[in-house]
C-alpha cells in the first residue's frame, strides 16, 4: 500500500481540515518538522487511530479538538475524521476513513460518539465500499506489524527488550512466509479429500494412506513445537546466565546483608519506640504527681526548720510574746500584782518580752503544720530521686544501644551503597522465573521428544503395511496420481519454506550489519549476528558476541533502526515507514551517517520523518535533502485562546 495523502479534521490539536500529500516516486522521503508538543506524535496516533481505532498514547479521553468544541453550539455536532488516501498493489486508489461524530451536551461534556469506519476502493473508476473494512486492514496493514512501520524513535532503544520469539514471528509475517504454510495446509487438506474418495475403491489402502498422512502431520506439528520449545529454552538459558552474571556483581551474599540491615532497622525501631514510651510514662508520672514533687523541697525545708525550732525550745513555746506584751500594756500580772513602769517586776517582764521570739505566738500552728508535713511525707508515693535517677539511666542506656545499632546499620549500608535492592530483587525474581520456565520447558521437551519417537515408530509400521498393499496393488489410477502430486507439492513447499527462511535470515543479517556499520561510527563492534531464532547480537573485534540490550541507548536505537529498515526492505508488504523523533539520542556523527545512508537502505520504501528543528539541521539535513520529495512544518497558532496545529 502506497500512502498518497493524509486528511485530518478536529483530531485533537489538529482542527483542520488539513490535508497534505506524501512523497512518492524517485524522492520517497517526506519531512514533517515541528517543535515539541506541536503534534508530531499526535500525527502518528491519528494514523494508528484511523487504521485500528485506537492510539499508542492517549493524552485525554476526548479526541475532538478543544477549539471546535468551544465554538460549537449545545446540541451541535463535532465530527472527528482521519482519512488515509492510499494506492494498492494493483494501482487502485483506496481511501481508509474513520469518523467519530460527537454531540455537545453542555459546556463541559459531549455524547458518546457515532462511529463510522469505511474502506473505499476505486477500481476502473467504480468506487465500492469494503464489506469487511477491518478484515481488509488486517490483510494489507496488519495491526500486529504496526511497530515495524509506525514507531517512536525515542522508544527504539527498547525494541530488543521484547521477546525474541515474537520478533521471529514478526519476521515471518512481514516476509509472508506464512503463505507457504497456508499452501502446505491447503494441499494437505486436498490430499485427504482424495484419500477419502480413494477409500470407496480401496478402503484398506486408503485407510493406511490416511493414517500415514495424519501421523506425518502430527510429527511435523510436534517437531515445530519442539523447535519452538528449544528456541525458548535457549533464550531462557541465556537470560538466566545473564541474570546470574548480574547478581554476581553484587558480591557473595547481598541478600544476607539486606536481611541483616532490615533486622537491625527493626531492632532500632523497637528501641526508639521503647525510649518514646519511657518518656511518655515519665511525663505521665510527673503530671499526676506534680504538686507533691514540686512541693517536696518546701515540705523538707519546713520539716528541717521545725526540728531546729524544737531543738532551740521554741516549739512547744513555754510563753508567748503577745501574752507578755499584753501584761506590759495592762501593767498588771495575771496574779493581780501591779506591773507599774519603772518597777523591778515591770523591768523583768519587759526583759523577758524582748528575749522572747515572735515565733512563740504561732508555735501551736507550726506544731500542727509539722504534724501535717510528717503525715504527707509518710504517705509520699515513692522515692522520686531514685525514680528520676533510674529514668535517666534507662534513657541513656537505650540511646547508647540505639546508637550502636545505627553504627551497625551504617556499616551494612556502606557495603550496599552500590547495590540497588529493587534491582537485586528483580534479578532474583527473574532467576526464579527463568529457572522455573527452563524446568517446565525441559519436561515439555522430554515429553514431546518421546511423542515424536512414538509417532515415528507408528509411521514405520504404517509404511511397512503400505508397502505390502502397494505390492499387491494393481494399476495406478488418476486418484493415485493426484495423491502423489499433493505429496510432491507438500514436500516442495516445505523445502522452499526452509530455503526461504535461510535466505531471509542471511539477507537480514547482512543488511542489518552493513547498515549498522555505516550508521555507527565507532569501531567497538565489527558487525551484527542474527542467530537461527532471530536473536540479534553484536559481534566485537575479538569475535565475541554482546547482547543487543547491553550497549548505550543511542547504539541500541541505531541497531533497531537498522534491523527494522532492513526487514522492511525484505517485507512482502508494501508499507510506508513513519518515524517520530528518530535522532534524539544519536551522536552527531551517527545523525550525519543516517542522513547519508538511510535513503539508500529505504530507496524502495516511502519514509516519513517527524523531526524537531534541532534534528533537521546540519549535515543530516544536507545529506538527506536530495532525497526529500515533500516537506512540511507544523505551526502552532492560537484561536480564541486555544492552541491548534496547522500543516504549512
Amino acid at each position: 500500500m502506497i500512502l498518497k495523502s493524509i486528511y485530518l479534521e478536529n483530531f485533537r490539536i489538529y482542527k483542520g481540515p488539513e490535508e497534505f500529500s506524501i512523497a512518492d516516486g524517485e524522492k520517497k522521503i517526506t519531512v514533517i518538522k515541528g517543535n515539541n508538543d506541536a503534534g508530531k506524535t499526535t500525527l502518528i496516533n491519528a494514523i494508528i487511530w484511523c487504521l485500528y481505532g485506537n492510539e499508542t498514547e492517549i493524552k485525554s479521553q476526548k479526541i475532538y479538538n478543544g477549539h471546535t468544541f468551544l465554538n460549537t453550539e449545545i446540541g451541535g455536532s463535532i465530527p472527528v475524521t482521519v482519512k488515509l488516501n492510499m494506492e494498492d498493489s494493483d494501482g487502485n486508489p483506496v481511501s481508509i476513513v474513520r469518523t467519530h461524530i460527537f454531540y455537545k451536551n453542555d459546556d463541559f461534556s459531549s455524547s458518546v460518539p457515532e462511529k463510522k469506519f469505511n474502506v473505499y476502493i476505486d477500481k476502473d473508476n467504480n468506487t465500492t465500499s469494503s464489506s469487511f473494512p477491518e478484515k481488509y486492514i488486517e490483510t494489507h496493514l496488519p495491526n500486529s506489524l504496526k511497530d515495524y512501520f509506525l514507531f517512536d524513535g525515542e522508544l527504539l532503544a527498547q525494541f530488543f527488550e521484547k521477546d525474541n520469539g515474537n520478533i521471529k514471528k514478526d519476521v515471518f509475517r512481514l516476509s509472508q512466509l506464512n503463505l507457504l504454510d497456508k499452501i502446505a495446509k491447503r494441499i494437505n487438506d486436498r490430499k485427504l479429500e482424495f484419500i477419502k474418495e480413494k477409500s470407496k475403491s480401496e478402503p484398506i489402502y486408503a485407510e493406511l494412506l490416511h493414517d500415514k498422512t495424519v501421523v506425518e502431520n502430527k510429527i511435523f506439528d510436534k517437531t515445530n513445537k519442539k523447535n519452538e520449545i528449544e528456541s525458548s529454552l535457549k533464550s531462557d538459558e541465556e537470560y538466566l546466565k545473564k541474570a546470574y552474571d548480574e547478581v554476581s556483581k553484587f558480591g557473595d551474599n547481598p541478600q544476607e546483608l539486606f536481611n541483616n540491615r532490615d533486622s537491625l532497622k527493626n531492632n532500632l525501631k523497637s528501641i526508639e519506640n521503647e525510649i518514646k514510651q519511657a518518656q511518655i510514662d515519665y511525663k505521665k508520672y510527673l503530671f499526676n504527681n506534680f504538686s507533691l514533687i514540686f512541693g517536696y523541697c518546701v515540705l523538707n525545708g519546713v520539716e528541717k526548720k521545725g526540728e531546729i525550732l524544737k531543738e532551740e525550745g521554741f516549739i512547744p513555746s513555754k510563753i508567748k510574746k503577745n501574752f507578755l506584751e499584753f501584761l506590759l500594756n495592762q501593767e498588771e500580772c495575771i496574779c493581780g500584782r501591779d506591773l507599774e513602769k519603772g518597777t523591778d517586776a515591770f523591768n523583768k517582764v519587759d526583759e523577758l518580752f524582748k528575749e522572747t521570739d515572735k515565733i512563740s505566738d504561732i508555735s501551736e500552728a507550726i506544731n500542727k503544720l509539722l504534724g501535717k508535713v510528717e503525715s504527707i511525707e509518710s504517705n509520699y508515693p515513692i522515692d522520686f530521686r531514685e525514680l528520676d535517677e533510674n529514668h535517666d539511666e534507662k534513657i541513656m542506656n537505650l540511646e547508647d544501644e540505639a546508637s550502636n545499632i545505627q553504627d551497625e546499620i551504617n556499616i551494612v549500608e556502606k557495603s550496599l551503597e552500590n547495590i540497588s535492592e529493587s534491582g537485586f530483587n528483580k534479578l532474583n525474581n527473574d532467576i526464579k522465573y527463568y529457572e522455573s520456565s527452563i524446568e517446565i520447558s525441559k519436561r515439555e521437551l522430554w515429553n514431546i521428544e518421546r511423542d515424536i519417537e512414538t509417532k515415528k515408530d507408528e509411521l514405520k509400521n504404517i509404511e511397512k503395511k503400505l508397502e505390502k498393499e502397494e505390492a499387491n496393488k494393481g494399476n495406478i489410477d488418476i486418484l493415485d496420481k493426484k495423491i502423489q502430486f499433493c505429496e510432491n507439492v507438500y514436500n516442495v513447499s516445505k523445502e522452499l519454506y526452509d530455503d526461504l527462511v535461510t535466505s531471509i535470515h542471511d539477507k537480514l543479517q547482512l543488511l542489518t550489519s552493513e547498515e549498522f556499520n555505516n550508521y555507527h561510527w565507532k569501531d567497538t563492534y565489527s558487525g551484527v549476528i542474527i542467530d537461527d531464532d532471530f536473536n540479534v547480537k553484536f559481534e566485537t573485534e575479538s569475535n565475541e558476541t554482546v547482547s543487543s540490550t547491553d550497549p548505550s541507548a543511542g547504539t541500541q536505537l541505531t541497531l533497531a533502526l537498522s534491523f527494522i529498515t532492513a526487514l522492511n526492505s525484505l517485507a512482502g508488504f508494501e508499507l510506508p515507514i513513519v518515524i517520530d523523533t528518530p535522532l534524539g539520542r544519536l551522536d552527531d556523527d551517527i545523525r550525519n551517517n543516517l542522513g547519508k545512508f538511510l535513503p539508500e537502505y529505504t530507496k524502495n520504501k516511502q519514509v516519513i520523518l517527524l523531526v524537531t528543528g534541532n534534528e533537521y539541521s546540519g549535515d543530516f539535513k544536507k545529506n538527506i535533502n536530495p532525497y526529500i520529495g515533500a516537506s512540511y512544518e507544523l505551526e502552532v497558532v492560537k484561536e480564541n485562546g486555544k492552541e491548534i496545529t496547522k500543516v504549512v
